[in-house]
């Protein structure tokens, strides 16, 4: 004859099975992971849409002077049975490249939002105004060709015509090769001593960033915008920074010592929004797990001491509502910004809860289990705000509701209780 299970033997069951439910619902919240990558990718699709068409992220290189002569190179080639030589002339050019000995940018950016569908992107046009000195030596006197470029990763994003003033005269740029060039002729242009002073003004736009890449023995950047939220990157951070509401201004100044070390060296700021939604409801599925179990710990206390049943049944509906939370945070999210995203999802999630644990226990305890699920939800939105501290306070954290798990069940002795009542039920 076929043993029936005892009532304890039945208690660890549904443990085992509800520890199983919760892994269970790994796979749905798997598939809101995929959905907030595949929202990703489309945001940065969108964003690369942007950039090109308005520019890239900017990287400005140190101006550079290049000037030499041009020669004449005379070969001799024998040709035919005769050996009769003719005469082949190439012409050679004697190239140097110098730095300037300064270069200061005085940077003016103004920033706006972009939009592509449900998605933004954060913009700039900058003014900036270069100028510095080159100490060439006594060489240059007798050059016959010379140009003067600034390099400029995404030509795409100059605006108008720039003009470099040197000598007393203004010259055009030219593109050339991932930079803007002007064409000097040192006999037309009185340069007077020997250190050449230039200036020249760019309307540049570009976006994410606006880096500079320093040449000179002494490179000075003084920067301003109007944007709230910037990031200082590269190699170098300012000298002296200022973030308000309003927007920043920064300062640097670096010299050729001080990039001695280093390859491709660059400095600057980084446009970066508020972290985006999709981020924020990633690092949020991760307490996902978490929130399922204590739920479900909740629910089985709850069976304990109301002596109410929920079935497993009940506990997928539960799971389910617990996994749907992200994706009505990641859908809200898309639209306004990720607090009120949160607070809306919450309160839909709780709300529809308490009415499923009322119709379930039919006792308070279905508003406290609502409560529980609130005050996770309220601590998970606390520690999606930390960076630092938030492995340290989600620790902590756990172990408070841990103890007042520990509280709520300490004075159930469900094991002896449920032998006492099996032997009870043998003697009789």
């Amino acid at each position: 004859m076929k043993r029936q299970l005892t009532k304890l033997e039945n208690l660890l069951l549904k443990i085992f099975i509800l520890g199983i439910l919760a892994l269970v619902m790994l796979i749905p919240l798997a598939l809101v992971k995929g959905q907030i990558s595949s929202r990703n990718a489309y945001h940065e699709i969108s964003v690369d849409d942007i950039t090109s068409s308005w520019g890239g992220s900017q990287t400005i290189l140190s101006p550079t002077l290049r000037y030499g002569t041009v020669t004449e190179k005379v070969t001799f080639i024998e040709s035919g049975s005769g050996k009769e030589r003719e005469k082949k002339v190439e012409l050679e050019e004697g190239d140097e490249t110098v730095f300037p000995a300064n270069v200061d940018y005085r940077v003016s950016a103004s920033t706006e939002i972009l939009h592509r569908s449900v998605f933004k992107v954060p913009v700039y046009t900058a003014t900036i105004h270069v100028e510095g000195s080159f100490l060439p030596g006594h060489k240059f006197s007798s050059a016959q060709y010379a140009d003067l470029s600034i390099g400029i990763s995404d030509l795409r994003g100059i605006q108008g015509a720039p003009t470099l003033t040197i000598g007393g005269k203004g010259i055009p740029f030219r593109s050339s090769r991932g930079a803007i060039c002007a064409k000097l002729y040192p006999e037309e242009i009185d340069f007077g001593s020997d250190s050449i002073s230039f200036s020249a003004d760019i309307q540049l736009r570009g976006s994410c960033s606006l880096l500079f890449a320093p040449g000179a023995d002494l490179t000075n950047v003084t920067m301003s915008s109007d944007y709230p939220e910037p990031s200082f990157t590269g190699d170098f951070l300012p000298g002296e920074r200022s973030v308000t509401p309003e927007g920043f201004s920064a300062s640097w100044t670096v010299s050729q010592i001080n990039c001695d070390s280093l390859v491709d060296p660059s400095f600057g700021v980084t446009l970066v929004q508020s972290v985006t939604g999709y981020r924020q409801t990633e690092r949020a599925v991760k307490y996902g797990l978490l929130v399922i179990l204590l739920v479900f710990m909740a629910g089985f206390v709850v069976e304990m001491i109301s002596g109410k049943t929920i079935n497993l049944l009940q506990y997928l509906v539960i799971g389910a509502s617990l996994v749907l939370f992200y994706s009505l945070l990641l859908a809200f999210s898309e639209f306004i910004p990720f607090g009120w995203a949160y607070l809306i999802a919450c309160v839909m999630t709780v709300g529809a809860l308490v009415f499923y644990f009322r119709g379930m226990v039919k006792s308070s305890y279905a508003f406290a289990m609502g409560g529980l699920v609130a005050l996770v939800y309220g601590i998970i939105y606390i520690l999606l705000g930390m960076e630092t501290f938030a492995f340290l306070s989600g620790t902590v954290l756990l172990f408070a509701i841990l103890l007042v798990i520990m509280a709520l069940t300490r004075k159930i002795n469900t094991t002896a209780e449920l032998q006492k009542e099996e032997s009870r039920h043998t003697m009789q």
